[in-house]
């Protein structure tokens, strides 16, 4: 039995020595001969420590304003630190060259006593984009009527005398201009105005020579709202103006528009224009007026709804195509001159033609 108690013995202590050889090589074999399979790199740097931080005209690569007036004759970007008001008769920011941007950070440009021009355009300039803020008291708030492909955008101009002036081919976006004393935008050959309100003006809310106007307001403008020639006029709200609410003089389209209760006529077209599909409303004094008065020739009136204007369609010439519109309590709902092309019209009573051109009077 002792015997048998001595092998035991001995078979315990020899597994146990074999767990620890086992043990032993596997250590050495990984974590001791071969080193590398969990190494951590070398602990040498590679070279002299370098700079982990921007420079400033990394984190701001623009030119700051700081005072005016301020002459850009450089391409570049360039953006306002703080309000700016230059002395008496002095313009604000001058851009002389090409291909600039220029933020006015939310900060106001404000015109001293005799003031020029807050931000003025040489003629010629070209590619042009200026926005986010306020330009007050100047003669001009922007002087951009000579550039080429002008961007103007999220500008407020008020209490100037004229307004924004953009060039050929220019944009006006998002921009208010209230209270000048003469015309709020002037649009350029080519030009856009989107999304804009002109409001308390002197004399125009907007003239557009060959230029587009989507979606905007002109309201409490002294003269007519929108004026101009070969005008897309699109989607506006146009009332309340002391002359007529849109001025048209030939080859225009005007169409999706409210205009109601401005002095004069609603709409008034020359020759060769498309209106369409707006709705006019007025209020009666006598006057005369018209919602939609066409002068010239040429003219295609059709699908507009009229009402409560002391006339409601006027056309005073020949060669006019007038179909589809509707007219509603009007002191006299048509007056069309002999020598257009009128759809039938069904008068108070009920339908009376099933024609597709005619015209509605109710």
């Amino acid at each position: 039995m002792k015997t048998k108690g001595r092998n035991q013995k001995s078979r315990h202590r020899a597994i146990v020595t074999l767990a620890f050889v086992l043990s032993s090589f596997i250590f050495t074999t990984f974590y001791v001969a071969s080193p590398s399979s969990f190494g951590q790199g070398a602990l040498t740097p590679p070279g002299a420590p370098a700079p982990l931080f921007k420079t400033l005209q990394q984190v701001e690569p623009r030119t700051p304003v700081a005072s005016a007036p301020f002459t850009i004759t450089n391409p570049g970007s360039y953006y306002l630190t703080t309000n700016l008001t230059p002395g008496s008769g002095m313009n604000g920011i001058i851009i002389q060259t090409n291909n600039v941007t220029l933020d006015l950070s939310g900060f106001s440009l404000i015109g001293a006593g005799g003031a020029s021009t807050g931000i003025v355009v040489s003629a010629g300039r070209a590619n042009i984009a200026i926005f986010n803020g306020t330009i007050t008291g100047w003669n001009q708030a922007v002087g951009a009527g000579f550039s080429v492909n002008c961007h103007l955008k999220d500008l407020q101009a008020f209490g100037n005398i004229v307004g924004i002036l953009s060039g050929t081919n220019g944009v006006v976006e998002n921009c208010v201009v209230s209270g000048s004393t003469g015309t709020g935008f002037s649009i350029g050959a080519g030009g856009l105005a989107r999304h804009c309100f002109a409001f308390t003006n002197g004399t125009f809310g907007f003239t557009v020579n060959v230029g587009t106007v989507l979606a905007c307001t002109a309201r409490l403008n002294g003269s007519n709202g929108i004026d101009g020639a070969g005008m897309l006029v699109a989607d506006c709200n146009v009332f309340n103006n002391g002359g007529q609410g849109i001025n048209d003089s030939g080859t225009s389209i005007i169409r999706g528009c409210r205009v109601e209760d401005n002095a004069l006529d609603g709409i008034r077209v020359g020759v060769g224009t498309l209106v369409a599909g707006n709705n006019c409303n007025g209020t009666t004094n006598g006057s005369g007026r018209a919602l939609i008065r066409a002068t010239g020739s040429r003219n295609r009136i059709e699908d507009n709804h009229v009402t409560q204007g002391d006339n409601g369609i006027v056309v005073g010439a020949t060669n006019n195509l007038i179909i589809r519109n509707s007219a509603f309590r009007n002191t006299v709902n048509y007056v069309i001159t002999t020598g257009n092309m009128v759809g039938p019209t069904n008068s108070v009573g009920g339908v009376v033609t099933n024609h597709p051109w005619a015209n509605f009077s109710f």
